[in-house]
């Protein structure tokens, strides 16, 4: 992984440990979520959105509100749901390809040649410019198991073509972004199945790997309930969580660059997370310092799974929301810890461990 990736993964973590004590730090947006959709092609158990939604999209006006407010060093996440199945999708990332640097996480099922060739062409063409930095695709394991996790037939040879379509137009162009990033969402499902990611790392010289660990109590959606996270609901083997724990441990080890998020330090960790056993005391939420998350309906979010800051920011004053008693009560919250009825999502972060790898 390059360099100026490393230390951007760094200061954001750094900076989320620096609120935690911390907390009058002001909040700094460094990074937008735009969910373009919450319908999908697809029908993972896992999604933190639940099953699809009906065709709702994030409209194009309010987006460019927003945007107007937001400090141009923000970098937009583009993601779904499916983004692609946003009529706009294409046109949006190429409007803001030149003002932004960009992201884009999709199931890579709906992307045909000419829709590799359009996305590499807005790749950035230095490492700290504007453009199209990061593609994420996920293939959660071979080809059978990945399409009954994510209820489609032939999904992974779909994906696959998609990643080496990217890659090729990459080559052709002679362009080192956008990163091709292979996404693993870690499940009891596939647990066993661990070493796939590293494997066609190897073989495919794709440029990231990144096992996206999932809450094994199926919490998604409950956030906003003040009540404990049950335990995990579904048994994992032993030989199977040791094997899996050694592998993750040694992720970010490896000759291409692996990472896992949330961001979990040591084999110990790793087995207390798939037990549903973590000390939320010695954990943070890295969205409290610097991601906000909007939704198609124009809501817009510090947790996904919590109550928005605002139902719609149509007509919203950005920098007066940032400081908003909604925001500055969540952050107080965090200062003795994550609360009990904390999802352990993506943004769980160690108060004092270390970007993994």
């Amino acid at each position: 992984m390059s360099l100026p990736l490393r230390i951007a993964f760094t200061l954001q973590s750094a900076r989320a440990r620096l609120h935690r004590h911390l907390p009058f730090v002001p909040f700094r947006l460094s990074q937008l979520t735009l969910i373009l959709t919450e319908q999908c092609n697809q029908r993972c158990g896992f999604c933190f959105l639940g099953p699809p939604k009906k065709s709702v999209f994030l409209d194009r006006g309010l987006l460019a509100g927003l945007l107007d407010q937001v400090p141009r060093s923000t970098v937009l996440s583009f993601t779904g749901g499916e983004p692609a199945l946003h009529p706009e999708c294409f046109s949006l990332l190429e409007h803001y390809a030149n003002e932004f640097r960009l992201s884009l996480e999709s199931n890579g099922t709906l992307f045909d040649d000419r829709t590799a060739r359009r996305l590499v062409s807005l790749g950035s063409r230095t490492v700290l410019g504007n453009g199209l930095k990061i593609i994420s695709i996920p293939l959660n394991g071979p080809p059978e198991l990945h399409d009954r996790l994510v209820g489609q037939s032939g999904a992974h040879a779909r994906a696959l073509t998609a990643l080496l379509r990217l890659q090729y137009w990459k080559q052709r162009f002679g362009l080192r972004f956008p990163l091709l990033n292979l996404r693993y969402v870690v499940t009891p499902e596939n647990l066993a199945e661990v070493e796939y990611l590293p494997r066609m790392l190897e073989s495919q010289g794709f440029d990231l790997g990144n096992f996206l660990l999932e809450n094994p109590a199926r919490y998604f959606g409950k956030g906003g309930r003040s009540e404990t996270v049950p335990g995990a609901d579904r048994p994992i083997d032993e030989g199977t969580l040791n094997r899996a724990c050694d592998v993750l441990a040694r992720a970010g080890r490896s000759e291409r660059y692996i990472f896992l998020t949330p961001d979990l330090a040591g084999r110990s960790e790793l087995r207390r997370f798939f037990r549903n056993e973590l000390e939320l005391g010695a954990y943070t939420c890295a969205l409290a310092s610097s991601r906000l998350i909007l939704r198609p309906s124009g809501a817009l979010h510090l947790c996904v799974q919590g109550p928005p800051l605002v139902e719609n920011v149509r007509g919203v004053e950005l920098f007066a929301l940032l400081r908003s008693h909604a925001l500055s009560s969540f952050r107080r919250i965090l200062r003795k810890g994550l609360p009990p009825h904390c999802a352990r999502c993506c943004g769980l972060l160690g108060v004092g461990g270390s970007l993994v790898g």
